[in-house]
């Protein structure tokens, strides 16, 4: 069975003991793999009460939610077909829900915060009951009216400023922020934004949030406080803990929503809609919009290597120094795609017997356009290391064989002339299973650098065919002083899902 790598719900990844979710529901397309995932809620350890949510997506761990300790009451998922009572969760047919007197007997209270509607979401909050009612009276109030006010104001809570961090704050309209990159109020927990920030019903929307430091993702970062009548509409990429509006909750959520776009990508990630880590209480809010999750592999180098790469003289390797301890050979072009990376590793000083183990950093899934040649890759060599790394994206021969037939033949560099291929097939040992064409290769990726995407050969591009096949990303290490090609390489089985 395949490792969980990450936590995702279409309202919320984790709902912690403490955590408390009413009356909210949320109508978000879900993908991902090795996920513990939930139409609702990834892992619910808390309580949930009177809490929808509509069948976006196929294949969850669960289907209200992936994992269950704590308690739902009241809780449903919405499915285009089949009503029935599941052990894990309540799941009815859409067509239950357009049946408007059905909606009370489920518990849902349709006078005070409910309502009907003909299209989905056939339930609803009723518009003018919605908004949190807010009175403040002598106190002083940061008013946030455009663009500036709003920046300053993020700015001063992450900076430290106390009287920011607890500050009654109201937004006066909707702001654009036009795709601006977004810092997420209160981004470390000792800044945690602790005060009332009121929406007053208004929209921050078009913001974008991708930075690789920042690990905590939301509109807000850490909240502490409380946030209410509030909505946005934002983009979402990177690592860590992510939620559209809240990355971490432990204060109060109420009357907000979320229209989002999220594409996690790397390690232990928490992924919701709305919120990704919930330790607080949330009422009356929705998520909505399309999360995509891709789990990363962290691989040690110290693998032992794989004797399917070992079973031809083509991808033997060759011990250092062949031509003595001070040789230096030709050096492999460092890859002009690689950036600056602040993803790092501490070396494994804990397995015994290994001289040199460090983890790197790729994606499980990988996403290769046949009509540009670029394969999504994400790795990332971790500055701890000391050997520049080239990546090989390879598939065995039985698969070339299947998508490329005699053009196998031809591929020149990153395969094998026609000549060796033929001496291949007639060897008696000789299995295509094992056998491996390298289908995209890096140069030397440096320590401290990540590369985002490979470039497949010509070849590979011209003749293979979409679906979805299995591959292997192999690492191979380089002595960047002497350019020599260490003894033992590394390897991961992947999935790669070729596009037209």
């Amino acid at each position: 069975m395949a490792e969980n790598r990450g936590t995702m719900g279409g309202f919320a990844a984790v709902n912690k003991p403490e955590g408390i979710i009413e009356n909210c529901y949320c109508s978000t397309q879900l993908s991902g793999s090795q996920f513990v995932a939930g139409g609702f809620i990834g892992k619910n350890d808390g309580g949930i009460t009177k809490s929808y949510c509509e069948e976006k997506t196929k294949k969850l761990s669960g289907n209200f939610a992936g994992t269950r300790k704590g308690k739902a009451t009241d809780c449903y998922y919405v499915a285009e077909k089949s009503t029935k009572d599941e052990e894990k969760d309540c799941i009815i047919s859409s067509d239950v829900l357009r049946a408007k007197e059905n909606c009370k007997k489920l518990g849902f209270d349709m006078n005070e915060i409910w309502e009907y509607a003909e299209q989905e979401p056939h339930l609803r909050f009723q518009p003018e009951k919605w908004m949190e009612q807010v009175e403040i009276k002598g106190q002083q109030v940061v008013h946030i009216k455009n663009m500036q006010d709003l920046m300053q104001f993020a700015e001063s809570v992450n900076a430290g400023d106390r009287k920011s961090i607890n500050a009654i704050v109201r937004l006066e309209n909707s702001i654009d922020l036009k795709g601006q990159q977004w810092t997420p109020i209160g981004y470390k927990r000792i800044n945690a934004f602790a005060g009332l920030f009121d929406g007053n019903g208004y929209t921050i929307r078009n913001f974008v949030i991708r930075d690789d430091e920042v690990m905590q993702k939301g509109f807000f970062g850490y909240l502490k406080g409380s946030v209410c009548n509030l909505c946005v509409d934002c983009m979402i990429k990177g690592a860590g803990n992510i939620g559209a509006l809240v990355a971490t909750n432990e204060g109060i959520i109420s009357c907000c929503g979320a229209v989002t776009e999220i594409h996690a990508r790397g390690q232990e990630l928490n992924v919701g809609g709305l919120v990704a880590v919930n330790a607080g209480r949330v009422y009356k809010s929705y998520a909505a919009g399309k999360v995509t999750g891709k789990a990363l592999f962290v691989l040690p180098l110290a693998m032992a290597a794989s004797a399917a790469v070992l079973a031809f003289g083509i991808w033997v390797v060759n011990p250092f120094h062949s031509a003595g301890a001070n040789a230096v050979y030709q050096p492999i072009a460092a890859d002009p795609g690689q950036t600056k990376s602040n993803v790092t590793y501490e070396s494994d000083t804990q397995n015994a017997g290994a001289k040199h183990t460090l983890s790197f950093q790729f994606q499980e899934q990988l996403d290769a356009s046949l009509s540009t040649g670029e394969c999504e890759i994400n790795f990332v060599n971790p500055e701890s290391d000391d050997y520049n790394i080239v990546v090989e994206l390879q598939i065995s021969d039985k698969d070339a064989i299947k998508l490329m037939g005699d053009a196998i033949k031809l591929m020149g560099g990153t395969g094998r002339p026609e000549e060796l291929q033929s001496a291949l097939e007639s060897a008696d040992d000789y299995d295509p299973e094992k056998g491996r064409v390298t289908i995209a290769a890096s140069g030397t990726v440096s320590p401290g650098y990540a590369l985002e995407k490979l470039t497949m050969s010509n070849y590979s591009k011209i003749h293979l065919k979409s679906g979805e096949i299995k591959g292997y990303v192999v690492l191979v290490p380089f002595d960047p002083v002497t350019n020599d090609r260490a003894m033992v390489q590394s390897e991961m089985p992947v999935t790669i899902n070729l596009i037209d």
